[in-house]
This record gives structure tokens, sequence and C-alpha cells, in this order.
């Protein structure tokens, strides 16, 4: 079943003050309709197209309103950006470890923690550890520690990472 949505925008238009001739730019406009029911949204005989899942600001929002895909993202995208700059404050400066600790902070971790209060709280036990993960290999990588993870974990409490 559809449901057709009236467009009540130009009703709007004298309210604002906006002349008669005004034109609605629909091209990048989408739908992403989080009801059982299928909307059909028509407006000035243009149809605005369905998605399944819409990126608005960075945050992956999807139909079912789960967060899984964003947090893949998340971690893929945090993890390629730890690396690449792990090799640059290693092999290209020979940068200090705690300035090192200062450049993760002020460029990753603002991206690990962005609309984390949107997403966080469907993370499962695997995700949080993958993401705690990309924290250790940073730790380890710049202090030179060697593979087990509570090596990085403790490293991390004593330098407040």
């Amino acid at each position: 079943m559809k449901v057709k949505v009236n467009c009540l925008f130009f009703k709007v238009l004298p309210w604002l003050g906006v002349e008669e001739d005004f034109e609605l730019e629909l091209r990048r406009s989408v739908l992403l309709a989080v009801v059982e029911t299928p909307l059909y949204y028509s407006c000035t005989n243009s149809v605005v197209p369905a998605k399944n899942e819409y990126e608005y600001l960075g945050i992956l929002v999807t139909e079912d309103l789960n967060w899984n895909r964003q947090v893949e993202k998340l971690i893929t995208s945090c993890r390629t950006r730890t690396k690449s700059l792990i090799w640059k404050l290693t092999n290209a400066r020979k940068v200090r470890p705690r300035t090192a600790i200062y450049v993760w902070n002020t460029v990753i971790r603002p991206g690990l923690e962005y609309a984390s209060e949107v997403w966080s709280h469907g993370l499962t036990e695997d995700q949080e550890n993958r993401i705690d993960s990309i924290q250790n290999l940073f730790v380890r990588m710049m202090c030179q520690l060697s593979g087990g993870t509570a090596s990085a974990f403790d490293s991390r409490a004593t330098i407040k990472i």
C-alpha cells in the first residue's frame, strides 16, 4: 500500500513573503521512511526518490535505524587513518610518543567519537573491542610495545589516552 504525501511547501510561501514564481529544487532531496508503509512523496509533479539509507553529516542512517553499517564504516576509516598517522609520525618525522599522542587525540579521536551519542547504544561487544583495538594499535606502535593487548591497555591508562 502506498500513501501519497502532498507538498504543503507552497502553502507556506505566501506566509514567508516569497514570490509566486519560486521554484523548488528537488534533485538533492531524498525520502528515508522509517515506517512500515512505504511513502510516495511528490511535489510540483516531481517525485522525490525513496532510499533505504542516507548519509547526512557523515552519519549513515538506515531505514531500520540499525547503526552497524555506520560503526563498521567508522572502524575501517579510523583504523586506516591511525595506520597512516603512525607511519607519518614514526618513519617520516621521528616524533616523541607524548607528542604523537597529542596528535592522535587531535586528529583521530574526534572521528571515533563523532556522533557516538547516536550509535553507541547499539554496539556489540565485538565492535567495542575493535574500537578499543584502534587505540591499542596506536599505543603499541608509538611506544614500541610488543604484541599483547594488556601491555597496550596498561600504557593507555598510564598516558591517559
